[in-house]
């Protein structure tokens, strides 16, 4: 990952910078009382009174404050927005499959525990699609690991296009994929995995190879099931779909569902 521009100011640099004004300050607040202390405010005293003198005081010192410690606060803003940046960017690439762009396995592990209690206290429904694309390693095979990763990434991109608000994306792992559907009965994922089905069959994938860009009808098989009341584990409901997505490969280009 490429960090965001700093402008050369570290953590450190900045610590070391702030220390260095605080010092300075003190340093030209103690020269202005030993200074005026001597020479101007008994001056000021005589022509203006002790009062107007103090509060000349205290408007010098502010200002000083804040012409001295002005660049240090603008770096030290620069530095938080980076930080912000920062986490939000290591938080992002902790939840997504780098190659894909969809969410990662353990990302999906915690949102199914947290969908399926809260199916589970509502009553509402939850169902999960798993999703393999047929023949993967042919690709692999034939036109390289290339076009393999250009496959990937178009089916992430096909995949998030369908996908609906509040539905869980994520990449399994090798060409596996599955969409978490909270809300959503049996008979709706069954509709759903069949227009996935659908848009890969239908449609060409173009994929790089040696002699050229390629384009090939890339298929997937899909299971499809719903979160059973006897279901005691919530990753039950994974493995009757992914049992499910086997029994479709069998045929390819296949919606099983039960």
């Amino acid at each position: 990952m490429t960090p965001p521009r700093s402008d050369g100011q570290s953590g450190s640099a900045l610590l070391r910078r702030l220390q260095i004004l605080r010092i300075l300050y003190g340093v030209v607040v103690v020269g202005l009382m030993v200074v005026g202390g001597d020479f101007v405010y008994p001056r000021l005293d005589r022509r203006i009174g002790r009062i107007d003198t103090d509060i000349i005081e205290s408007i010098v010192l502010s200002l000083l404050l804040y012409v001295v410690t002005l660049p240090a606060f603008r770096a030290l803003g620069r530095s938080i927005r980076e930080l912000d940046e920062l986490q939000r960017r290591f938080r992002s690439e902790a939840i997504h499959d780098p190659l894909s762009g969809v969410f990662n396995r353990r990302h999906f592990d915690e949102r199914l525990i947290e969908e399926s209690e809260r199916a589970r206290r509502y009553g509402t429904p939850l169902s999960l699609i798993a999703i393999d694309v047929d023949l993967f390693k042919a690709i692999n095979d034939e036109l390289g690991h290339a076009a393999g990763d250009a496959a990937i990434q178009e089916i992430g991109r096909r995949l998030q296009h369908r996908r609906r608000r509040g539905d869980v994306l994520a990449r399994m792992g090798g060409d596996e994929f599955t969409v978490l559907l909270p809300n959503v009965a049996l008979d709706g994922a069954l509709s759903l995995a069949e227009e996935i089905r659908s848009i890969f069959a239908d449609e060409p994938m173009p994929l790089p190879a040696a002699a050229g860009q390629v384009f090939r009808i890339i298929t997937v098989s899909c299971g499809v099931s719903e979160l059973r009341g006897d279901d005691k584990l919530d990753f039950e409901l994974v493995r009757r779909a992914d049992a499910l997505m086997y029994e479709a490969k069998e045929r390819r280009n296949f919606v099983v569902s039960r």
